[in-house]
């Protein structure tokens, strides 16, 4: 599984030596989801501030908020955005 910030490394290699690796990163996918999938009602019922401090670490300003919710909107709404495109071939600023 190659890392898409480094096409070099495989952090999947290191699942054989540690298979703890490899649990860790499945619970870690899990947990992502289920954040996602809350976060509608997390935004709706006004936790979501606590929630990324709780998860993140990280305050969220009243400002930083407008980003989860939809203007004019009676009730918080989430803004979806399409996923980025994967290229797959094309240059390679890293080499062959």
């Amino acid at each position: 599984m190659p890392n898409p910030a480094d096409p070099a490394e495989d952090y999947a290699d290191k699942w054989a030596r540690d298979p703890r690796l490899k649990d860790n990163f499945w619970l870690w996918i899990a947990q992502v989801r289920a954040d996602v999938e809350a976060l509608p009602v997390v935004v709706e019922d006004g936790s979501v501030v606590r929630r990324v401090k709780s998860a993140f670490g990280i305050e969220l300003a009243d400002r930083d908020l407008w980003r989860f919710v939809s203007p004019g909107a009676g009730s918080a709404a989430i803004v979806a955005r399409p996923a980025p495109a994967v290229i797959t071939s094309g240059p390679q600023p890293w080499g062959s």
